[in-house]
């Protein structure tokens, strides 16, 4: 058995593709790994975008960086101090 992968043209929704091939005698056959856990926003899309060109570009904060606020985040909310310092200005 081979397997093909087809993604429809925008303006043709899945269940006019699906239909069409089953009418050609193709089997459907649903992965259901390949079906998104959750649903992602446009905006949420976009963010995801601007974050990887960012990083291409070397503007990111490294892991070690991001562990060591974390820890300090931890200890200060462990030993009851405030972590308001880290909190964005508007």
């Amino acid at each position: 058995m081979s397997t093909l992968i087809i993604k429809p043209p925008k303006h043709l929704s899945l269940e006019k593709a699906k239909a069409a091939l089953e009418n050609l005698d193709f089997e459907i056959v649903t992965n259901e790994y390949t079906e998104p856990y959750t649903k992602v926003s446009e905006a949420e899309l976009h963010s995801i975008d601007e974050g990887l060109e960012e990083a291409k570009k070397g503007v990111f904060i490294p892991h070690n960086e991001v562990m060591k606020g974390l820890r300090e985040l931890i200890e200060n909310w462990e030993n009851g101090r405030s972590n308001d310092y880290l909190v964005a200005k508007s």
